[in-house]
């Protein structure tokens, strides 16, 4: 067909058709189970490279459905075979590492053929003078500038499912301790790459993904990290306070405090953006805000108990001092009215809780303390209020 070009799009669409679906379906017949998916993986980039080289839009169909075939197996047969029974107990190192190197070949070349795919399709074009011509191929039904972009998300989805399983186990295998945290890190390079390219694309989509993926992080962090820390109903960590639980908390929660300070950074200067300004830094420092309380709380209960109720009122007066003062500095209403709030929940907290908590001592450190942060906040608060006011009236005013 090729060499005299002939025209009869049906046959030879379906002979391309038939040689694709026997070269896949050998597959099975000569390989175990584990290495079906890494073989049709790379049959489909192959099938998409001879596509291109013959301009043929059929080729690049089968690839495609070859693509959606190793998805399919790959997150409803691969992941639940290698990670759906429990690693067995004891098990020696010697015995743990060639099992994880077969799931880095089993998993990382899916998704290294279709990081080479996208690389194919993005300078992929019709060309005239192609071995296939138009009349003997399948018209174009999916775009080739959507296709690229519909192939790394696959990626990215694949490889996500993967290390998430894989750092589970095995960071869980080597040192229990600093799975959850590294969990939390893999997290947040997810967010990070939504938001990178929501940036360098100005794309407000990929900017709202990236938020929805952040809370998705938060609630990581309220429904399996903080508990798995043995969170008592008095807001204190069970089991004794430890420095070195403490540093894995901070890499925990303080990658996620990071991530929303850079992202805040990132989308801050731009006003189509800033309600997901607004939402990273509220995010930024809500999860501050709780990790400090309960780290705070832990600590004084183990070594200063006397101080504890006091101490925690301290650290909520600070973060109402800061508020206030950036509120005031950069003329944010919001934050101004936040760090009102929260001096008076601490103020009605001192008088109602930590009178009759504290000892007489630290009763007394605690009152110094806290009246010379509320003194601070409303020397500034009223020196600096008629600024405010004047920015304020000078805002213009809607039509009724």
């Amino acid at each position: 067909f090729l060499v005299r070009k002939l025209v009869d799009r049906e046959l030879l669409v379906s002979f391309t058709g038939l040689a694709s679906f026997f070269v896949i379906v050998t597959v099975p017949l000569v390989l175990s189970d584990q290495w079906i998916t890494v073989s049709w993986s790379l049959q489909a980039l192959v099938l998409l490279w001879i596509g291109r080289q013959l301009g043929s839009g059929t080729l690049r169909y089968v690839s495609f459905v070859l693509y959606g075939i190793v998805l399919f197996r790959f997150g409803l047969i691969d992941l639940p075979l290698q990670f759906a029974s429990p690693l067995e107990p004891g098990t020696p190192w010697a015995e743990y590492w060639p099992r994880l190197v077969e799931r880095l070949v089993m998993f990382g070349v899916p998704v290294l053929s279709l990081g080479g795919a996208q690389r194919l399709l993005a300078g992929w074009k019709r060309d005239e003078s192609a071995a296939v011509s138009a009349e003997n191929d399948l018209p174009e039904v999916i775009p080739l500038d959507w296709a690229p972009r519909a192939l790394v998300g696959m990626a990215v989805l694949m490889l996500f499912a993967y290390l998430h399983l894989e750092l589970n186990r095995s960071v869980g295998y080597s040192y229990a301790p600093l799975k959850l945290p590294v969990l939390t890190l893999l997290w947040l390079v997810v967010c990070g790459l939504l938001l990178w390219e929501a940036v360098a694309r100005n794309h407000r989509g990929l900017l709202n993904a990236a938020t929805v993926a952040v809370f998705a992080v938060i609630l990581k962090l309220l429904v399996i990290d903080i508990p798995s820390w043995s969170l008592s109903p008095q807001f204190l960590y069970d089991g004794g306070y430890s420095f070195h639980d403490a540093a894995l908390r901070l890499l925990d929660f303080g990658s996620v405090v990071g991530f929303f300070a850079l992202a805040y950074a990132c989308v801050a200067g731009k006003p189509r953006d800033v309600d997901a300004a607004t939402v990273f830094a509220i995010c930024g420092m809500a999860v501050l805000f709780v990790f400090l309380t309960l780290e705070v709380n832990s600590f004084l209960y183990a070594y200063l108990d006397g101080l504890r109720f006091g101490g925690v009122s301290i650290l909520w007066s600070i973060f109402a001092f800061s508020w206030l003062l950036r509120g005031i500095w950069r003329n944010q209403r919001s934050l101004r009215y936040a760090g009102l709030i929260l001096f008076a929940i601490t103020i009605a907290k001192v008088f109602f809780r930590d009178l009759a908590e504290l000892d007489q001592f630290y009763r007394i450190i605690a009152f110094i303390v806290l009246g010379v942060v509320v003194l601070a906040g409303s020397f500034i608060y009223l020196k600096y209020r008629e600024t405010f006011s004047v920015a304020i009236a000078e805002e213009p005013r809607e039509a009724p």
